[in-house]
């Protein structure tokens, strides 16, 4: 497997950085994603071709999840208005802008 430069991936040196870098971006994505607080058909499919596409770079069981999630969602190839508002939450939880999420953090701390 090669890098984005055509370089040799050396899991041993690398793979927790690429692992970092893919987390950020995925991060990034759903800040851009849900900033309007809407998720559409094409934002989702969009979404899951990016991580199809990046998966193999993260090694992190909640990324998986959400992948294996937004699967299931598209597999009808309609995003309904349910899976949409779930989506919307999912991700506003990933990215911290849940209040929800702030909450189940803090427990978790204590």
């Amino acid at each position: 497997m090669l890098d984005d430069h055509g370089q040799p991936l050396n899991r041993r040196y690398s793979g927790k950085r690429l692992n970092d870098r893919t987390i950020d971006e995925l991060i990034g994505i759903s800040r851009g994603l849900i900033a309007d607080k809407n998720i559409n058909q094409t934002e989702a499919e969009f979404l899951h071709s990016w991580l199809q596409t990046n998966l193999p770079y993260c090694n992190d069981p909640i990324v998986n999840q959400l992948y294996c999630r937004i699967s299931e969602m598209l597999k009808d190839r309609v995003l309904d208005l349910d899976e949409q508002k779930e989506l919307l939450q999912i991700l506003s939880e990933f990215t911290g802008e849940s209040m929800n999420c702030l909450v189940e953090l803090k427990r978790c701390r204590w």
